[in-house]
């Protein structure tokens, strides 16, 4: 009986007289050099996945999971995330940093079919990409930088999405279930106001000195860190997302984030950008923060400057982190509770927070901060000052009717047929 065919594989050939080079091998004699010695496995395996892909045909509109590649699916659901030609910088950076998670989940997987997709294997993904205990004979090599498996998570989601995704398209007889690893604890928290005024007065320049005296920073580090106190003002009365923030505009814009000072509506997305899974929706801009924007918005338009966050005339082109480290550092001189760690994301839980401390409904608080009901009860409404109002009242009402309850039970018969015999 004939052995089954291999299939596609890459083989070290010795050559006399010459360098060892990784070949393809093929069933029917197929055997095609990568140009790639002992010490370049990734290349050659790379050029392996190119083989595969010009030989494959594409199983896609199967309803057998058996039948249809992972590879396929994951490609199927990468073409339909594809913003095209007039998407904005924003659309092309997010599907840019969806194609870079596909890759990783594509080079493990494979042409495994769907129906592969087990517990067993999503761990292995995990170990795989974070490194975790020793390498399985039959996993691809593990790349050079190591991950978190929190980020080996975020890859196995899209997996599960395009899972789904090629599901709701052609209606697979059996869906598997990617199964994750547990979501690790987060390390952040709402600021507390003294904590969150130390950080702004950090970002205007104050500090104490190692006497304890109040100081003021030149004038040269107090310009430059003007684009953080900004950024700190609008996403604590805000709770946006820095990356909104960073591309907003005075102007009214098309592919990415305004303000409109005048109706006092913060537009945390373009008027032609598509929603996403972060919702990005319009803001009314409370008082506090309004003031602010008229007086910057007069002073940039007066200059030139059409950017919220610039630097000079031009948009800032990255995250404000010397910036930021600078008024976290000095914050923490005028207040030593302010966390180490904090980031400019703790700023959209400190606005959630305070909404809750507010006392604004659920759906309030989730509409302005962009979020669902369920992740703002969940994360914020504890704070609320209504968060189980009603169980202290409960407790009382539960006190004075048990002793209703005693007081009725030692009352006397009220006829002679209640009467207690002799005993």
């Amino acid at each position: 009986m004939p052995r089954p065919p291999k299939g596609p594989r890459l083989f070290l050939r010795e050559r006399r007289g010459r360098a060892a080079v990784f070949v393809i091998l093929d069933s029917g004699g197929v055997e095609i050099s990568t140009g790639c010695g002992p010490g370049e496995r990734a290349g050659a395996e790379e050029a392996l996945a190119r083989y595969l892909t010009h030989k494959h045909t594409s199983a896609v509109g199967t309803h057998n999971p058996g039948a249809l590649p992972i590879s396929d699916a994951l490609n199927f659901y990468a073409d339909y995330k594809d913003p095209g030609p007039a998407a904005t910088p924003r659309e092309k950076d997010l599907y840019d940093r969806s194609l870079i998670y596909v890759e990783h989940l594509l080079r493990f997987f494979g042409t495994r079919p769907i129906s592969d997709i087990r517990a067993a294997i999503c761990r292995d993904y995990v170990r795989w990409r974070s490194h975790e205990g020793p390498a399985a004979p039959e996993w691809p090599e593990r790349r050079a930088r190591k991950v978190s498996d929190q980020t080996a998570r975020r890859e196995l989601v899209v997996l599960s999405a395009a899972v789904n995704h090629y599901h709701a398209e052609f209606t697979l007889d059996m869906v598997p279930v990617v199964t994750l690893p547990a979501m690790a604890p987060t390390n952040r928290r709402g600021l507390e106001h003294r904590e969150a005024a130390a950080l702004l007065a950090g970002a205007l320049g104050f500090y104490k000195d190692a006497a304890g005296r109040l100081t003021r920073r030149p004038r040269s580090t107090r310009t430059q860190r003007k684009r953080t106190a900004r950024l700190i003002i609008i996403a604590l009365y805000s709770g946006s997302r820095h990356g909104a923030i960073r591309e907003a505009s005075w102007l009214t814009r098309m592919d990415g984030p305004w303000i409109d000072v005048d109706r006092g509506i913060l537009h945390r997305r373009g008027i032609a950008e598509r929603e996403t899974d972060k919702r990005r929706p319009p803001a009314r801009i409370p008082p506090r923060l309004l003031a602010h924007l008229r007086r910057w918005r007069e002073s940039d338009m007066a200059a030139g400057r059409q950017w919220v966050i610039s630097v000079g005339a031009e948009k800032i082109a990255g995250k404000v982190r010397k910036g930021w480290a600078g008024a976290r550092a000095d914050g923490r001189t005028l207040c030593d509770t302010l966390p180490a760690g904090a980031t400019p994301h703790w700023l959209r839980h400190t606005a959630g927070t305070w909404l809750a401390q507010g006392g604004v409904s659920v759906r309030e608080g989730a509409d302005y901060l962009g979020m669902s009901e369920e992740v703002f009860e969940r994360v914020y409404y504890h704070q609320s000052p209504d968060f189980q109002e009603r169980i202290g009242d409960a407790f009382s009402l539960a006190k004075g009717r048990a002793k209703a309850i005693r007081e009725r039970n030692k009352a006397g018969p009220k006829n002679a047929q209640e009467t207690p015999g002799k005993g």
